[in-house]
């Protein structure tokens, strides 16, 4: 079964960037997330939507 969440963590690997750079993308608003406990997830669909919309300003 696919994860409908994933942890900073997993999505930096996802994206190819360190976990900084997507506390940053979360902080500055282009990334939502959901703070659960003490730790933060990030919806696989949101990595997805992310990535196609920072791909549509590129082109």
């Amino acid at each position: 079964m696919e994860k409908l969440m994933v942890t900073v963590a997993e999505a930096a690997e996802m994206l190819g960037v360190c976990r900084n750079r997507v506390y940053e993308l979360i902080y500055s608003g282009q990334l939502a997330s959901v703070k659960m406990g003490r730790s933060r997830r990030i919806a696989v669909a949101e990595l997805h939507r992310f990535v196609a919309e920072s791909a549509s300003l590129a082109a």
